[in-house]
């Protein structure tokens, strides 16, 4: 209360707050410059990051020079760009504590619809729940996989718009991209996925050509003019490049014996028991009056032989498409119903693509990592445009501490004010789960600065400080880990309690605190991985003054 008033009294206090005004206040008394120079911050935007920074750090320790500097400070590297003008902002600012966002979980939903392989069941209707900041469609495929109970490898998911395939969607594609296309109310987007065959699923790219099945009822109404009609969804089959024509019949009249099989003169104890090679040449090849044919665009009809499809496909169609070659099956003897084609049902909702269960400390990072645009009140100052700008900011660790300190944001206001506890606005906790790592905390790739090539940033665990409770009512404890034993221990106000080290990862977690792992050279070691004898890189703690003991 006597050094800083807002920690006044005993309503609830932000931990982070406070533990950053103890360690600036320690640093002031511990600093080694009595005496701060005026530095202005006036850099060369055309030298190399490596040259500004290296000065932002010095006219920083110019100004700064104690132990917790020495642990506790880091470099950010920020990013600036004008929405208006190729102006771009470099700057190189030091910092004590790293705050990193939590990823708010956004559900929303969406409908698809589901074809099995050649028919074997009926067309799905089914909706499905998912994060729009983390799901992506491998994790949509593997949900479907689990329902369809085949192999995700044998799915493969498309947008289609007016019956036609669109895109086919890689695993990594986000789900919210897909969702940004469906939303879209001027187009008729909609999703599909099309479960393939085991076998022709593991052909390679280029054993393989992919087939868009067209169901079309032509109906003879004018000499000049014909009405055609689709009569059920599109499919999407993978074809051996090596395939002959009659096996694409082959294949075709599995999707389609349905429709015979509705036929009075098809007798189930007879036919049914037909493979479906054996029945298409019954059924189909060997009557005068064919159902439907099949054309290569609606142009160029194949008939039931022994050829090559694909290499008489492209002598027969000049732009022909080789990545997706569209085959139309036209109906044209209404003897035969092809709306049995057509019957679909509707399944229940997914369970499995709704959300990751848990938060990573690395999806923290990679959050934090971003680009965010500034709001008005904290506008960027274009010095080209000479005007402020809602710019897009980037932070990047530069230059990682020794001992690193962690703050989840799991507090959320809607106002801003020096004390957020309790300005106005609408606030909120975030209570989910972030998972952390006790141990082994690979920071390598997410800091750019490194003394060498082959330096790993390898962190460890030894405390938390933990928040319980609401916005307006809450508890403050924190765990250590003992330096001597390796024990955790657990420090509820003047209880302290030893704790199996699995408790201390929980949805209270506030600030964690990291400590580098030192690379110390062991001479006269071979290197396990290439053998050249210089030595290897073991890893040991960075030793702490001892700050309790248990």
């Amino acid at each position: 209360e006597e050094f800083q008033p807002m920690f006044k009294g005993y309503q609830q206090h932000d931990a982070q707050e406070l533990i950053s005004f103890i360690l600036d206040g320690l640093h002031e008394d511990l600093n080694r410059v009595k005496k701060k120079p005026y530095i202005e911050a006036n850099y060369d935007q055309t030298l190399p990051d490596e040259r500004i920074a290296a000065a932002t750090w010095s006219d920083h320790l110019r100004r700064n020079d104690s132990i917790v500097v020495d642990l506790m400070h880091g470099q950010y590297k920020s990013i600036v760009k004008c929405p208006s003008c190729p102006t771009v902002s470099v700057t190189f600012d030091p910092f004590l504590m790293c705050s990193l966002p939590i990823p708010a979980r956004k559900l929303s939903k969406l409908s698809m619809y589901l074809i099995t392989q050649l028919n074997q069941e009926k067309p799905k209707k089914v909706s499905f729940r998912f994060d729009e900041e983390f799901s992506v469609v491998a994790e949509l495929k593997h949900a479907l996989s689990k329902r369809l109970k085949t192999n995700k490898e044998q799915i493969v998911l498309g947008l289609v718009e007016d019956n036609d395939i669109l895109v086919l969607y890689d695993d990594n594609e986000p789900l919210r991209n897909v969702k940004e296309k469906i939303d879209d109310r001027t187009k008729g987007y909609q999703l599909f996925g099309f479960e393939m065959s085991e076998v022709d699923a593991v052909l390679a790219d280029d054993e393989r050509v992919c087939l868009q099945l067209q169901f079309v009822q032509v109906t003879k109404r004018f000499l000049w003019r014909d009405d055609r009609k689709d009569v059920t969804f599109l499919r999407l089959q993978y074809f051996p490049r090596n395939g002959t024509c009659r096996q694409l019949h082959e294949l075709i009249f599995a999707y389609v014996r349905v429709v015979f099989a509705a036929l009075p003169r098809y007798d189930q104890d007879k036919h049914g028991k037909l493979s479906d090679q054996e029945a298409f040449k019954l059924l189909y090849q060997n009557i005068s009056s064919k159902p439907y044919s099949i054309l290569v665009k609606g142009e160029c009809t194949v008939e039931v032989n022994e050829n090559n499809f694909f290499n008489w496909a492209k002598t027969k169609v000049s732009d022909l498409d080789k990545a997706k070659i569209r085959i139309e099956v036209q109906w044209t003897n209404e003897e035969y119903n092809s709306k049995k084609l057509n019957l679909c049902e509707e399944i229940a909702e997914l369970s499995d693509i709704a959300s990751k269960d848990v938060i990573s400390l690395g999806d923290c990072i990679q959050m934090f990592e971003k680009p965010e645009q500034l709001e008005k009140e904290n506008a960027w100052y274009c010095p080209s445009c000479k005007e402020h700008k809602t710019a897009m900011k980037t932070l990047h660790i530069y230059k990682a501490p020794r001992v690193l300190i962690l703050h989840l944001k799991r507090f959320r206001t809607a106002a801003s004010s020096s004390n957020w506890f309790y300005s106005g606005g609408s606030k909120t906790k975030i209570t989910d789960l972030v998972d952390f790592p006790i141990e082994g905390l690979d920071l390598t790739e997410h800091v750019i600065h490194k003394y060498s090539n082959d330096q790993r940033l390898i962190y460890d665990l030894y405390a938390t400080a933990n928040h319980s409770g609401s916005l307006g009512f809450g508890h403050y404890i924190a765990y250590g880990r003992n330096d001597q034993t390796g024990y955790w221990y657990r420090f509820d106000d003047s209880r302290v309690s030893r704790v199996d080290v699995g408790s201390v990862i929980n949805e209270e977690a506030y600030v964690l605190f990291y400590r580098l792992r030192e690379q110390v050279e062991v001479p006269g070691e071979t290197h396990l991985e290439n053998g050249n004898g210089v030595g290897s890189v073991s890893y040991t703690h960075l030793t702490l003054p001892t700050i309790y003991s248990v």
